[in-house]
């Protein structure tokens, strides 16, 4: 969109042929007045299954140029593909990655899908990953919301079962770093587990708030401990 908000298309992509795949995810440097960068996260055929990558690429005179994939080979399916990505309070980028349907994934650390994935703008590990990897926590089902609170806490939106269970349990969750969030994923919508929370019947917020001041506690009980 120019200065006159016209619309300009600047870049076309090919079609991913999945039901939630695609282009899911964009997001400017945070430096973007100087050095133009644009993050794309994308699902792609790559037969005979889907993948997933996050691309930077230089805006330049309308046009995407300097493509430099950050990472690729993220899992994907016809579903489940996550694709939100944002910078956090501490400049490195986020991304999320669904489980591909297949819930074995999100659980095993050296796989990409069914994470909160956490990289430096050029790609590279931060040195103070959990696992020295991209992965920053893991056991995921489909997120695809982030956003941090006024204490730089990570909260992320995530999809849960849309009824091929016999119930709907979507999730608001507040991340620490290498933690597993697999048993609420799976966790039926009445759950008592003590990690779940039911928004009609006991207050979302008021649960959500204790997560948050319980994540405020363990940042202040362990100076290695990033959010």
């Amino acid at each position: 969109i120019d200065n006159e908000s016209t619309l300009q298309l600047v870049a076309e992509f090919p079609a991913s042929n999945t039901a939630e795949g695609g282009l899911l995810g964009l997001e400017l440097d945070p430096d973007y007045e100087n050095n133009h960068f644009l993050y794309l996260y994308q699902t792609y055929l790559d037969i005979p299954t889907h993948q997933n990558k996050v691309v930077r690429y230089t805006v330049n005179n309308n046009q995407l140029t300097d493509e430099l994939v950050l990472i690729d080979k993220i899992p994907g399916a016809l579903w489940h593909d996550g694709g939100r990505i944002k910078f956090g309070p501490d400049e490195m980028l986020y991304i999320t990655t669904g489980d591909a349907t297949n819930a074995n994934l999100s659980q095993d650390t050296a796989s990409l899908a069914g994470k909160i994935l956490r990289i430096n703008s050029d790609g590279t590990v931060p040195n103070d990953n959990p696992f020295n990897s991209p992965v920053f926590s893991y056991g995921h089902r489909n997120p695809q919301g982030l956003a941090w609170n006024e204490n730089g806490i990570l909260v992320s939106s995530e999809h849960g079962p849309s009824g091929e269970r016999g119930y709907a349990h979507d999730e608001i969750n507040g991340f620490a770093a290498g933690e597993n969030y697999f048993p609420e994923a799976l966790a039926k919508g009445d759950s008592s587990h003590t990690r779940l929370y039911q928004p009609t019947e006991r207050g979302l917020e008021k649960k959500l708030k204790e997560k948050l001041d319980y994540l405020n506690q363990l940042d202040r009980n362990s100076h290695d401990q990033r959010y």
